[in-house]
């Protein structure tokens, strides 16, 4: 594992998770399905952004086929939630391919969003990119971490 300094920004910021995200192996994946009669339409080499999101009235394990292994979850705290905010925040992630979102859910009188997004060349962006969605009003905070 990379030293967390380098995997997380900041790293003293503990924003409660939606989802968990890993990347792991086809092999990994088939484990997952759990009958032949399902379409194997990855070949080996194929890696995966595997997600869990586990409640106790619902489990979903939600699984892209991946071409990149450099993969940032940003995970955000709202304190109002309104078409406007999550479109300042789509503006700021137009350059990154969204794998996935969570939409917005609500939790303690506060919002949080989380996004699995292709990352750039450098960890500096990464960090670039959640102090500047930390400077929009309505984000109480932002962090963001590699997933591995």
């Amino acid at each position: 594992m990379i030293n967390n300094l380098k995997t997380k920004y900041p790293v003293d910021v503990d924003i409660t998770s939606i989802t968990e995200g890993f990347i792991r192996s086809k092999a990994v994946y088939d484990s997952l399905l759990l009958s032949d009669k399902l379409p194997q339409l990855y070949s080996l080499k194929t890696k995966f952004l595997i997600i869990y999101a586990i409640y106790p009235k619902l489990s979903r394990i939600t699984c892209y086929p991946i071409k990149s292994t450099l993969i940032w979850k940003l995970k955000i705290v709202l304190t109002s939630s309104n078409a406007k905010i999550v479109s300042r925040i789509a503006s700021f992630l137009k350059m990154y391919e969204i794998i996935h979102t969570t939409g917005i859910s609500a939790q303690n009188e506060k919002y949080i969003v989380e996004n699995y997004i292709t990352g750039k060349n450098s960890w500096e962006q990464a960090i670039d990119l959640s102090l500047e969605i930390n400077k929009i009003a309505e984000v109480e905070k932002c962090s963001i971490e590699i997933i591995e």
